[in-house]
């Protein structure tokens, strides 16, 4: 039998293993990565499941919220669109005219597009 001594592993190693399962579980479990904070140019973008809300550089958007979408500091429409849905991979849009539109988390973690609350919720006969 072999001594435990010869089992151990680096500090780099460990380091190295721990960064590669974690790039599997947000690459393989968008499911299972809702948790994780993802951090990139745009800022803080994660979904929190059990609140059901998705957080954007500390602000809040929940289902139903009308916002304004950004794409390079440029509005992309002058009315408001309607958060129709939100999971940990993207969110659903709507805009006045019922068409959908869907935007990636990671596009708004790279700042491609931002969120911009629009200070009311849409009309519910709007939709």
């Amino acid at each position: 039998m072999l001594p435990a001594a010869t089992f151990a592993l680096l500090p780099a190693d460990v380091k190295a293993d721990l960064d590669a399962i974690t790039a599997d579980v947000q690459h393989y479990t968008p499911r299972g990565a809702e948790d994780i904070v993802m951090r990139g140019q745009g800022g803080d973008v994660y979904f929190d499941k059990v609140r059901s809300r998705l957080h954007i550089n500390q602000l809040t958007f929940e289902r139903g919220h009308a916002v304004y979408v950004l794409q390079q500091n440029t509005r992309v429409d002058d009315d408001p669109w309607e958060i129709s849905a939100i999971n940990s991979l993207e969110v659903t849009l709507r805009d006045t005219d019922s068409v959908k539109h869907k935007i990636q988390l990671a596009q708004l973690r790279s700042g491609r597009h931002a969120f911009k609350h629009a200070g009311r919720r849409p009309a519910e006969n709007a939709w």
